[in-house]
């Protein structure tokens, strides 16, 4: 299980669902979690753990794949079109490895439910 990058981008305040593959997995997962920041040291802005947006869809051998869902509300208050940074982290009994990771953009929108109509 190497660490990959992937870099990607979502309308703020859109829910947003990624289908997310993790090949040669060869220990159990035991906890994952998904988090963005904006740099390392900042607060964490969304964080995903097991059952609580992310989801475990099916296990082939070695091959694990993975639903993320970000909630619609997560983002409503994050600033658009500002890159923000993010890990997958599995942790299998004491061990913790970052398995994935890479940058985030929100693309503006235009139409929020939130305070508006």
């Amino acid at each position: 299980m190497n660490k990959r990058v992937e870099n990607f981008e979502f309308y703020r305040g859109d829910t947003y669902s990624r289908n997310i593959v993790l090949e040669n997995v060869t220990v159990p997962i035991d906890e994952l979690y998904f988090t963005i920041r904006s740099n390392d040291k900042a607060k964490v802005l969304v964080q995903k753990k097991l059952k609580k947006g992310l989801e475990i869809v099916s296990i082939e051998g070695d091959v694990y794949r993975i639903l993320l869902t970000v909630e619609a509300t997560d983002t409503d208050d994050m600033q658009a079109d500002f890159e923000y940074f993010y890990d997958l982290e599995l942790i299998s009994g004491s061990k913790k490895r970052t398995i994935l990771e890479g940058t985030v953009v929100l693309a503006t929108d235009y139409t929020r439910t939130r305070n508006e109509v």
